[in-house]
């Protein structure tokens, strides 16, 4: 769905929308993409360095390769965090 968003605001899908053109150029990850584990006792929903693990169900390719193919579509990336150890929702936070 993510890699659509980019598609479609790149203009480079069947769906021409024009907002590359209008201006827009930040594709935004918002809260949910963590891995769920971290809600059960064996799994912090991080990897062995510390860093967030992306939900391998809802990005099987991985965080790096979404941000590469909105990158290569001339857009910059975002991606929701947190100051806290835990976001509002309860996922991994900083």
């Amino acid at each position: 769905m993510m890699r659509g968003m980019a598609d479609a605001v790149a203009d480079v899908s069947p769906k021409k929308t024009g907002l590359k053109a209008a201006g827009y150029e930040l594709i935004n990850l918002s809260e949910g993409w963590p891995a769920q584990c971290f809600r059960t006792k064996n799994c912090t929903g991080r990897h062995p360095n510390g860093t967030i693990m992306a939900d391998p169900d809802r990005y099987p390719s991985g965080i790096k390769a979404l941000g590469d193919h909105i990158h290569s579509r001339g857009l910059l990336f975002g991606i929701y965090l947190d100051a806290g150890d835990v976001t509002c929702a309860g996922f991994p936070g900083r």
